[in-house]
Protein backbone atom coordinates (compact mmCIF):
# COMPACT_ATOMS: atom_id res chain seq x y z
CA UNK A 1 0.00 0.00 0.00
CA UNK A 2 3.10 2.28 0.83
CA UNK A 3 4.30 1.97 -3.21
CA UNK A 4 0.54 2.90 -4.31
CA UNK A 5 0.49 5.36 -2.23
CA UNK A 6 4.02 7.26 -3.27
CA UNK A 7 2.63 6.10 -6.96
CA UNK A 8 -0.56 8.35 -6.60
CA UNK A 9 1.38 11.38 -4.90
CA UNK A 10 3.86 10.99 -7.53
CA UNK A 11 1.06 11.56 -10.64
CA UNK A 12 -0.80 14.22 -8.29
CA UNK A 13 2.56 16.18 -8.08
CA UNK A 14 2.90 16.09 -12.07
CA UNK A 15 -0.24 17.01 -12.79
CA UNK A 16 -0.70 19.77 -9.96
CA UNK A 17 3.02 21.01 -11.25
CA UNK A 18 1.73 20.63 -14.96
CA UNK A 19 -1.36 22.73 -14.20
CA UNK A 20 0.46 25.76 -12.44
CA UNK A 21 2.97 25.34 -15.05
CA UNK A 22 0.17 26.37 -17.91
CA UNK A 23 -1.67 28.44 -15.66
CA UNK A 24 1.72 30.46 -15.64
CA UNK A 25 1.86 30.36 -19.27
CA UNK A 26 -1.14 31.67 -19.66
CA UNK A 27 -0.88 34.41 -17.14
CA UNK A 28 2.47 35.85 -19.04
CA UNK A 29 1.16 35.26 -22.42
CA UNK A 30 -1.95 37.65 -21.95
CA UNK A 31 0.18 40.33 -21.14
CA UNK A 32 2.60 39.82 -24.27
CA UNK A 33 1.30 41.99 -27.14
CA UNK A 34 0.26 40.17 -30.81
CA UNK A 35 -0.82 41.12 -33.65
CA UNK A 36 -4.63 41.67 -34.01
CA UNK A 37 -7.13 42.50 -36.92
CA UNK A 38 -8.63 45.21 -35.86
CA UNK A 39 -11.32 47.85 -38.17
CA UNK A 40 -11.40 51.50 -37.74
CA UNK A 41 -9.75 54.11 -38.19
CA UNK A 42 -5.88 54.23 -37.85
CA UNK A 43 -3.89 56.52 -35.91
CA UNK A 44 -1.97 58.26 -38.72
CA UNK A 45 -5.90 59.24 -39.93
CA UNK A 46 -6.56 61.16 -36.44
CA UNK A 47 -3.87 63.11 -37.34
CA UNK A 48 -4.22 66.55 -38.97
CA UNK A 49 -3.35 66.10 -42.39
CA UNK A 50 -2.15 68.83 -44.36
CA UNK A 51 -4.40 69.44 -47.48
CA UNK A 52 -4.71 73.32 -48.29
CA UNK A 53 -2.63 73.50 -50.89
CA UNK A 54 -2.21 75.97 -54.02
CA UNK A 55 -0.87 75.23 -57.61
CA UNK A 56 1.14 77.78 -58.98
CA UNK A 57 1.77 77.30 -62.93
CA UNK A 58 5.07 79.04 -63.52
CA UNK A 59 7.34 79.28 -66.90
CA UNK A 60 9.23 76.69 -67.92
CA UNK A 61 13.33 76.30 -65.41
CA UNK A 62 16.08 73.79 -65.51
CA UNK A 63 17.57 75.16 -62.61
CA UNK A 64 16.27 75.65 -59.62
CA UNK A 65 17.78 77.54 -56.32
CA UNK A 66 15.90 77.31 -53.19
CA UNK A 67 16.79 79.85 -50.38
CA UNK A 68 14.42 79.33 -46.73
CA UNK A 69 14.65 80.08 -43.58
CA UNK A 70 16.00 77.80 -40.60
CA UNK A 71 14.16 74.77 -39.55
CA UNK A 72 12.50 71.80 -41.83
CA UNK A 73 11.41 72.63 -44.86
CA UNK A 74 10.67 69.37 -47.03
CA UNK A 75 10.52 70.23 -50.79
CA UNK A 76 9.61 67.33 -53.32
CA UNK A 77 10.42 67.48 -56.55
CA UNK A 78 7.66 65.00 -59.14
CA UNK A 79 8.19 64.57 -63.19
CA UNK A 80 5.25 66.52 -64.60
CA UNK A 81 4.43 67.29 -68.15
CA UNK A 82 3.79 71.30 -66.81
CA UNK A 83 5.97 73.33 -65.11
CA UNK A 84 3.84 74.11 -61.66
CA UNK A 85 4.55 74.54 -57.91
CA UNK A 86 2.78 73.33 -55.14
CA UNK A 87 2.54 75.36 -51.55
CA UNK A 88 0.54 74.91 -48.55
CA UNK A 89 -1.54 77.68 -48.19
CA UNK A 90 -0.09 78.31 -44.26
CA UNK A 91 3.39 78.55 -46.09
CA UNK A 92 2.42 80.89 -49.62
CA UNK A 93 2.68 83.74 -47.80
CA UNK A 94 5.97 83.09 -46.88
CA UNK A 95 7.86 82.82 -49.96
CA UNK A 96 8.84 84.97 -52.93
CA UNK A 97 9.45 83.34 -56.49
CA UNK A 98 11.66 85.06 -59.17
CA UNK A 99 12.59 83.68 -62.68
CA UNK A 100 16.51 84.91 -64.02
CA UNK A 101 16.99 82.96 -67.61
CA UNK A 102 16.20 79.45 -67.36
CA UNK A 103 16.61 79.28 -63.35
CA UNK A 104 13.79 79.63 -60.99
CA UNK A 105 14.53 81.21 -57.43
CA UNK A 106 12.21 80.58 -54.50
CA UNK A 107 13.06 82.89 -51.49
CA UNK A 108 11.32 81.96 -48.08
CA UNK A 109 11.71 84.91 -45.43
CA UNK A 110 11.34 84.08 -41.78
CA UNK A 111 8.37 82.06 -41.07
CA UNK A 112 6.90 82.27 -37.56
CA UNK A 113 6.77 79.05 -35.33
CA UNK A 114 4.22 76.64 -36.26
CA UNK A 115 2.23 76.37 -33.11
CA UNK A 116 -1.05 73.61 -32.68
CA UNK A 117 -3.39 76.64 -33.31
CA UNK A 118 -1.99 77.87 -36.47
CA UNK A 119 0.14 75.30 -38.20
CA UNK A 120 2.78 76.28 -40.62
CA UNK A 121 3.56 73.19 -43.19
CA UNK A 122 6.87 73.93 -44.92
CA UNK A 123 6.16 71.88 -48.00
CA UNK A 124 7.16 72.58 -51.50
CA UNK A 125 6.09 70.24 -54.18
CA UNK A 126 7.75 71.23 -57.73
CA UNK A 127 6.79 69.90 -60.73
CA UNK A 128 8.89 69.72 -64.01
CA UNK A 129 9.55 67.65 -66.83
CA UNK A 130 13.69 67.93 -66.45
CA UNK A 131 15.84 69.18 -64.13
CA UNK A 132 19.38 70.47 -64.79
CA UNK A 133 20.59 71.99 -61.47
CA UNK A 134 19.41 72.31 -58.18
CA UNK A 135 20.55 74.10 -54.99
CA UNK A 136 19.05 74.21 -51.87
CA UNK A 137 18.53 75.05 -48.05
CA UNK A 138 15.96 72.68 -47.26
CA UNK A 139 15.99 69.80 -44.82
CA UNK A 140 14.56 66.90 -47.11
CA UNK A 141 14.61 67.07 -50.48
CA UNK A 142 12.98 64.01 -52.55
CA UNK A 143 13.47 63.52 -56.30
CA UNK A 144 11.31 61.07 -57.61
CA UNK A 145 10.83 58.76 -60.92
CA UNK A 146 12.83 61.50 -63.21
CA UNK A 147 14.17 59.81 -66.41
CA UNK A 148 17.13 62.32 -66.77
CA UNK A 149 20.99 62.16 -68.30
CA UNK A 150 22.62 64.19 -65.50
CA UNK A 151 21.37 66.35 -62.68
CA UNK A 152 23.58 68.51 -60.22
CA UNK A 153 22.49 68.94 -56.88
CA UNK A 154 24.24 71.41 -54.29
CA UNK A 155 22.77 70.98 -51.19
CA UNK A 156 23.30 73.39 -47.99
CA UNK A 157 21.95 71.39 -45.16
CA UNK A 158 22.62 67.52 -44.63
CA UNK A 159 19.56 65.38 -45.87
CA UNK A 160 19.33 65.05 -49.68
CA UNK A 161 17.12 62.09 -50.47
CA UNK A 162 16.48 60.49 -54.04
CA UNK A 163 13.34 57.91 -53.94
CA UNK A 164 14.13 56.70 -57.31
CA UNK A 165 16.47 58.27 -59.45
CA UNK A 166 16.51 56.86 -62.79
CA UNK A 167 19.38 58.23 -65.10
CA UNK A 168 20.16 57.55 -69.13
CA UNK A 169 23.54 57.62 -69.94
Amino acid sequence: MDKKHRTILIIISIIGWAAIGGFGWYFINSFTFKTRKVEGIAEYDTLIQPTHYKTIASQAFKNIVIETDLGPVQIYFEPSEKHSIKFHESYLKYVDMTYRGNALIIHAKKTPKSTKEKPVFKQIYIYAPDIKYHRGEASQTTFSYFSIEQLKVDSVVVGCVFMELISRI
